[in-house]
């Protein structure tokens, strides 16, 4: 898929679980500084890198009933 985005065959893409991709050194200028974090906390600590994903997730109900 990136390759076609690359060749200009897709406009845009969307990677869902591509950190090894993205850890790709070929792709290390193209990737906005913020993913470049990412990719590298994922390299170097994985533990830390699991619990910063771990926040994206759906949050859990507080048990209070309000919404």
């Amino acid at each position: 898929m990136l390759a076609c985005a690359a060749a200009g065959d897709l406009t845009d893409a969307a990677v869902v679980a591509g950190t090894d991709e993205l850890a790709h050194p070929s792709l290390a200028a193209a990737l906005p500084p913020e993913v470049t974090a990412m990719v590298e906390a994922v390299r170097t600590d994985s533990a830390a890198a699991e619990t910063l994903f771990a926040g994206y997730g759906i949050r859990k109900s507080t048990g209070s009933g309000s919404s």
